[in-house]
């Protein structure tokens, strides 16, 4: 049987195998991280505008190749808004295991502090990574 794992990263996923005798065995493993977050950061003194996402493509990807960050959102009190303005260092491929900094510019979030926010982060490949953190006080 096959099946996209994509949408399982991180999670525990049971397998089941049946034999023509009538048994069962069960195992349950956590599906592998391709894309994850590392840290957001906020920091006024820098730029009451600006935030920072510090994301990783896993080397546990079962892919083992790059993937491309296509688009950057951030939801806030039940409202999402889509980054539109942000830049990727080195770049927006991912190499598996580099660590990759996006800068993005995202209105005054100084007016949403002690709010939790929840980052999105998709890929071309269609991976998405997800981090919350409250903006700082």
């Amino acid at each position: 049987v096959y099946r996209n794992w994509d949408g399982l990263q991180g999670k525990d996923v049971t397998v089941a195998v049946q034999t023509l005798q009538g048994y069962t065995a069960y195992q349950t493993l956590r599906a592998p991280l391709v894309l994850s977050i590392e840290d957001v950061t906020f920091n006024e003194t820098i730029s009451p505008t600006q935030f920072n996402i510090t994301i990783l493509n896993a080397l546990t990807s079962p892919y083992l190749a790059s993937v491309n960050v296509t688009d950057v959102a951030v939801y806030i009190a039940g409202n999402r808004t889509d980054v539109q303005n942000w830049t990727a260092y080195p770049s927006s491929t991912l190499a598996p295991n580099v660590p990759t900094t996006i800068v993005c510019q995202w209105e005054n979030w100084v007016s949403y502090k002690g709010q939790t926010v929840a980052i999105v982060v998709a890929t071309t490949q269609g991976f998405l990574a997800t981090y919350e953190k409250p903006i700082p006080q």
